[in-house]
């Protein structure tokens, strides 16, 4: 496991540009069991994005997203010139899917605890989400089990297929686009003008 943690840092390191060359030399190891009810807010300003949150055993990992050209960037704020941010294939879902092949349990951790993937949309809702959607098909594709999966079903609901990473969609959550879905690898986050309107949980 030490050996895969290093490799994942090492090729955050390459895709992030941002996080110092210390990073490569340094074993951060994920807790062996999760701690419940935690999260990294803004976890990319974090030291060392995503490694952080897995060696400290939280469960739950934020990350703003930003639709530039095809490309999503990970960050809080719009830049001039978004090559200088990671993408959140580098940052979060290589690692990842790695990780959880490297388990092999059905979650992240070696307890076989799943990850919560907290996106927040800061660009416009729909385009943001439609090319998100096709990153994660791509992973899910080739690595079933890796989203929890949303399957439209015959009464109009969905039925839900655990995976090792749940992503949650946040900010400009497109709704009414997610609905219209017959197969989606996210869900979105509820808030309190949902209650009351029937939608499930």
């Amino acid at each position: 496991m030490k050996s895969l943690i290093r490799t994942l840092a090492v090729g955050v390191i390459a895709a992030s540009c941002y996080v110092g060359q210390a990073y490569a030399d340094t074993i951060i190891d994920p807790l062996y069991e999760s701690v419940p009810r935690t999260h990294a807010h803004n976890d990319y300003e974090h030291e060392y994005p995503l490694f952080d949150v897995l060696h400290n055993g939280f469960i739950s990992v934020e990350a703003d997203i930003w639709l530039y050209g095809t490309q999503l960037r990970v960050a809080h704020d719009p830049v001039s010139n978004p090559t200088t941010l990671p993408t959140i294939e580098d940052l979060y879902l290589t690692p990842l899917r790695d990780l959880a092949s490297q388990v092999n349990n059905g979650g992240i951790y070696a307890d076989a605890t799943p990850l919560l993937l907290l996106v927040d949309i800061k660009s416009e809702g729909v385009s943001t989400y439609e090319r998100l959607h096709n990153v994660l098909t791509s992973y899910a594709v080739d690595n079933p089990g890796l989203f929890t999966t949303y399957t439209k079903n015959a009464s109009g609901g969905y039925d839900t297929q655990k995976g090792a990473v749940n992503v949650i969609i946040s900010g400009n959550r497109p709704r009414d686009y997610m609905l219209s879905q017959d197969l989606r690898y996210a869900a979105y986050d509820g808030r309190a003008d949902d209650i009351a309107l029937g939608i499930a949980p």
